[in-house]
């Protein structure tokens, strides 16, 4: 047990030296957190305004018993938008029939769609509703004719909403719950650069720290596409629910959109200085970690290009945790909290497809980092045969209706997928160049870096080249010109059987 505590603490001291080895360490650390704390405010601020409109339109919806499995279908520009209501995913060649149009008012609808402003059954009095703002905290009940058909909701017992004016808030129920999903996300996204963040500073991890850079340029560039689309929906929600005309002609979300907007400005801007503070932060330290790493070992030009690929392809593997991951939660959420859940016919394939994900992505990327860095073909066929299996796997999601349903109707599950699906392509390109170089060197060096490194070996005290100079090589003193490490030169970076052979020279000095 002190053995186990002695050498916990000892890791611990580890760690804490190298967080605190240097200001530029230190820094980027603390950006992470400091980013992950101001970010997930931020995320869960919006979560919860999201979660209150979407409660809004979901509320109006339930109490006027719209059938859960239909999809909103809304097609047009902004200004000129149509509203169906479909029992099936409107895709392809399906049947029109099984579509309902709701908006813009036709005949065949008109009968239920009595202007809000004629006439208030719920206080039996003629108001004027043009331009009502809707409270997200109100008691609903239903209204019924007198043949006991649902004809709308009353709230607070004031305000009417009527039965097609309650069907087309399908639409924003489904885009608000997606939007609350999204930020969900990118809450969980804070956590994992924190973490990946911490790893890449405990254990010198280049991958680590390319892989934080990567995912906030992911993030910014999301972020500023998020703030132009809250200006988007909020065009679109007017035009069906607010301009005169509509079967609402009322505002249910009067301070959401203001709240969104002024939220994701900053969010936009953070994201946008992280982005360029951990830019700077990360590569000044994969420039020192670079350094430490080729001085501890010179190795020829060949072996440097290769050890590049290996870079890659573990940055890769890091991105891939996240994306993959998170493409398919999101996914397989659709698939049990949405309409979808009751119309997809093959959701036990789907979730059998997520599980396989879930459960072979961490042996993956482990087979992966192996195989690469101790040259094992066997286990890079195994990696390249998983990464296949992926590959296809997103390929059959393809085919399927509700699958591009989604694909379309939701840009954040759209951006996640592409970033999943090009990080797993390049991770099998990368992967198959690796393997092209296995036997070259590269197994054998980051064997010898690995000891030096656990071992504390200076830098620049071993050195490969062929003609080195006597200043750049440490002798047993300083009256002597002879090195104390000498390059064997019967070793070669192919061979890879045996160890690395040092020749120590000793000289006797007397004074």
């Amino acid at each position: 047990m002190a053995t186990l505590r002695y050498k916990i603490c000892m890791q611990v001291r580890s760690v804490y030296t190298r967080i605190t080895l240097s200001p530029t360490t230190i820094a980027f650390l603390i950006l992470s957190l400091t980013s992950c704390i101001a970010q997930a405010s931020i995320q869960s601020v919006l979560y919860w305004t999201d979660a209150n409109a979407a409660s809004t339109a979901r509320g109006i919806t339930h109490e006027a018993q719209v059938p859960t499995n239909v999809v909103a279908w809304v097609n047009g520009p902004n200004d000129d938008l149509t509203l169906q209501l479909c029992g099936v995913i409107p895709y392809d060649d399906f049947n029109h029939t099984s579509c309902t149009p709701i908006f813009p008012v036709t005949s065949a609808t008109s009968s239920s769609n009595a202007p809000m402003s004629d006439y208030n059954p719920c206080t039996g009095l003629n108001i004027s509703s043009s331009g009502m703002e809707i409270d997200s905290d109100v008691q609903l009940s239903t209204v019924r004719n007198g043949t006991g058909e649902i004809v709308g909701v009353c709230m607070d017992d004031l305000q009417f909403v009527s039965r097609t004016c309650a069907e087309m808030l399908v639409y924003p129920g489904y885009v608000l719950d997606n939007t609350r999903r999204e930020d969900l996300a990118l809450i969980l996204a804070q956590v994992w650069l924190v973490a990946i963040s911490l790893f890449a500073i405990s254990y010198n991890s280049i991958p680590h720290i390319l892989a934080v850079i990567c995912t906030r340029l992911v993030q910014t560039g999301w972020s500023a596409f998020a703030l132009w689309r809250t200006t988007n929906v909020q065009a679109r929600f007017h035009t069906l629910f607010v301009d005169s005309g509509t079967p609402c002609q009322a505002d249910f979300f009067p301070a959401y959109f203001t709240t969104r907007k002024a939220v994701q400005i900053p969010d936009v801007a953070l994201n946008a200085v992280a982005l360029l503070a951990s830019a700077w932060l990360g590569w000044s330290l994969v420039k020192v970690y670079s350094k430490s790493t080729f001085q501890r070992v010179g190795p020829p030009i060949a072996i440097v290009r290769i050890y590049r690929y290996f870079l890659a392809i573990f940055v890769l593997l890091q991105l891939s945790a996240f994306f993959l991951v998170t493409a398919m939660s999101l996914w397989v959420d659709q698939l049990l909290n949405s309409p979808i859940e009751v119309i997809s016919s093959h959701t036990g394939i789907y979730d059998a497809l997520f599980l396989f994900t879930v459960l072979t992505l961490i042996p993956w990327i482990a087979i992966g980092w192996f195989a690469v860095r101790r040259e094992l073909s066997r286990l890079m066929m195994l990696f390249l045969l998983i990464c296949a299996a992926y590959f296809v796997c997103w390929a059959v999601m393809l085919y399927s209706k509700v699958f591009r349903w989604t694909f379309v109707q939701w840009p954040f599950f759209a951006c996640i997928t592409v970033s999943s699906f090009v990080v797993l392509v390049a991770s099998g390109i990368c992967g198959v160049v690796c393997w092209c170089k296995f036997g070259k060197g590269l197994a054998h060096y980051l064997h010898v870096e690995a000891i030096l490194a656990e071992s504390n070996f200076a830098q620049e005290v071993f050195t490969h080249d062929p003609e080195p100079e006597l200043s750049r090589v440490r002798s047993p003193s300083i009256m002597s010109d002879r090195p104390t490490l000498k390059r064997d030169h019967n070793w070669d970076f192919r061979d890879i059987e045996r160890p690395p052979i040092y020749i120590i020279d000793l000289e006797d000095h007397k004074f």
